[in-house]
This record gives structure tokens, C-alpha cells and sequence, in this order.
């Protein structure tokens, strides 16, 4: 990866905001939030906060949340070095990562942007239901990571990365769906590495996630809906409508069918795509250590990692010099 400018021009390293808000679309489970649920007799935010600590290209931590509680967290369970700021969170998506963002930039002012250093700075963020990410899985991604060439690079797992998870006659386990792609079936990994004075629609971002359940028919209707008239976007609906259409063959059990129709929606398109509806520059990072990708969407995926924890912590990941590198 080339260098990252982030205020730093001779350094990789990078501000963490890790997202623990329990407002607007978040989904409590079992009625708590999904960030102070128990797992190993420990809060999952403390998990991912345990892995950043680790991670050697993470420089400062902001935790988006309920404040208060955050803070009677971090004095109980985390005795790490580096430097935690807790912040009380806002009403949506967007907000705690926007505020977040502008709470990294030292003395921030209105117009500081116009601070070339200020307007290039990227900031690495991510959910705080992923406990099973380890401090390697962070290094790799911020370190490949092209922040050169774009302004927001996703993660992406493949299937066959997260196989390891699923469910057996023996034991619980967790299956996810999946976006179905001419390179292979492939699942957003929760890492996302921005530069957002860059995003030119924000609003999306809050958008996307309302409507992430696309099983829904509702939310791919209103996804049509909420980005129609963005420029360029009409032009690429069509891969919307493929990607739904393999994903429904495979539930239907015609994965042959699946697998032909998928063979027109490349990620490059997809994710161009996506880069026009946020307004920026978009790529992707295919990575294969998994630990990230398997998150606590419902009751019966908690259960499940209550049970296995200890056993998918254990699991040896892949090289990661083998994945490919980031990319359009």
C-alpha cells in the first residue's frame, strides 16, 4: 500500500472509529444492545476494542455510543495502551461516523478542510459486533488498502473463507448470505477504511444501511427509489436487479442458474457503481481471515457464538499474502 496521508504524510497509521450506537436502525437483541451483550464475560465492543489496541497501524480509538456505559466498560475490562476517546452518540448511522470522524481532526473548525491535509485525512471504522477479529485481520486490511487511488475502500470475504462457521449436526454455527458475484459469492467483511470530506453523498451511506436487509422487498424497492435520480446510477440498475436474481435462485435451490446469472455482475462494475451513488471514488479489498465478516445480526447468531467462541477464536487464518490486492 502507498502511504496514507493522514495529517502524517510519512505514515500508514490510522484513527479507528468503532461504532457501538444503539439508535435509529440498530436492532437490540434479547432487548440490550448489541454492543454491552456478553460474550466470555466481556462486553463485544471489548473484543473489537481488544483487537484494535493490538493492531499496530490503529493510532487513536473514538468509540461512538452510549457514553456513560462505554466508559463503565472500558474502566472494568480494558487495560490497553493506546489512547481511547468514548463519545456520546448521535441519532443515525451518519452522524456517529461523521462527528466521529470530525472529533479525530485535533481543534476542528468550519472550513478546516480547505486544509489540503485536513481534506486527504482517512480514518479506518467498523462495527462493534465482530468479536472474533484479531489484530492481524486490522493490520492487513488498513495496510492494503489503497488509499491513493480511492476514497473508500469495503472489504470483502469469500464464502469459502467463512465455511469454517457454519452451522453442523453437532454444533451451532452462523451462515450468511451472500452478494453474488462473477468472481464468487462474496460477504461485506465490516472493515471500511474512508476519506470523508471526499463523499460527496453522504446521506447514502445512512440510506444503504436502513436498507441492508434486502430480503426485504420494501428496502430493494426503496433503494430504487431513494437513488434513481443520482447521476449514473439508472445506467447500472440492471446489475442491481442481477445480483437479486442470483440471490433468489440460490434460495430456491437453482444454483446452476445462479452461477450463470451472476456471471454478469463483475465486482468492478458493482462497486463502481456504488462509488456512484456514494459520490466518490469506490474499491474494494478481498480478504480471507474471516474473523471480521461474522457478525451478531439476530438472537439465534449470539447464541451461537456464545456456544463456539472459544473454538472460532482458535481457528488458524489464512495467509493473507495470498489475497488479492485491492482493486476495482
Amino acid at each position: 500500500m502507498k502511504t496514507i496521508n493522514n495529517g502524517d504524510a510519512s505514515s500508514k497509521v490510522v484513527d479507528a472509529l468503532l461504532l457501538c450506537g444503539d439508535k435509529g436502525a440498530a436492532h437490540p437483541i434479547r432487548g440490550e444492545s448489541k454492543a454491552h451483550l456478553i460474550i466470555r464475560a466481556e462486553p463485544l465492543f471489548i473484543h473489537v476494542l481488544k483487537a484494535l489496541d493490538a493492531a499496530s497501524l490503529v493510532r487513536r480509538i473514538f468509540i461512538i455510543g452510549d457514553k456513560r456505559r462505554l466508559d463503565q466498560a472500558i474502566k472494568e475490562f480494558y487495560k490497553g495502551e493506546k489512547p481511547v476517546v468514548t463519545l456520546e452518540q448521535w441519532g443515525h448511522l451518519v452522524d456517529n461516523v461523521w462527528n466521529g470522524f470530525l472529533a479525530t481532526i485535533d481543534g476542528y473548525k468550519d472550513g478546516a478542510e480547505n486544509n489540503p491535509d485536513i481534506a486527504n485525512r482517512v480514518v479506518f471504522a467498523l462495527p462493534c459486533d465482530s468479536p472474533l477479529i484479531s489484530s492481524e485481520e486490522v493490520d492487513d486490511f488498513i495496510s492494503r488498502a489503497d488509499m491513493d487511488k480511492y476514497d473508500y475502500v469495503v472489504g470483502l470475504t469469500p464464502k469459502e473463507s467463512l465455511e469454517k462457521y457454519y452451522p453442523t449436526a453437532q454444533k451451532p454455527g452462523i451462515k450468511m448470505a451472500y452478494i453474488h458475484f462473477r468472481e464468487g459469492l462474496y460477504r461485506i467483511n465490516n472493515l471500511h477504511m474512508a476519506r470523508p470530506f471526499a463523499f460527496k453523498n453522504r446521506t447514502a451511506i445512512q440510506q444503504l444501511y436502513d436498507a441492508r436487509y434486502q430480503k426485504r422487498f420494501h428496502n430493494f424497492v426503496k433503494l430504487l427509489k431513494d437513488f434513481w435520480g443520482i447521476p449514473g446510477v439508472p445506467s447500472k440498475v440492471w446489475l442491481y436487479f442481477t445480483l437479486h436474481v442470483s440471490l433468489a435462485l440460490t434460495r430456491l435451490g437453482f444454483e446452476g442458474a445462479s452461477d450463470m446469472t451472476r456471471h454478469i455482475t463483475p465486482m468492478k462494475l458493482v462497486v463502481e457503481g456504488m462509488g456512484e451513488v456514494l459520490g466518490v471514488r469506490a474499491g474494494y479489498l478481498a480478504t480471507t481471515q474471516g474473523g471480521a465478516t461474522i457478525d451478531i445480526d439476530n438472537e439465534k447468531d449470539f447464541i451461537a457464538m456464545e456456544k463456539m467462541f472459544a473454538e472460532w477464536k482458535a481457528l488458524k487464518p489464512p495467509d493473507a499474502k495470498d489475497d488479492p490486492p485491492c482493486a476495482t
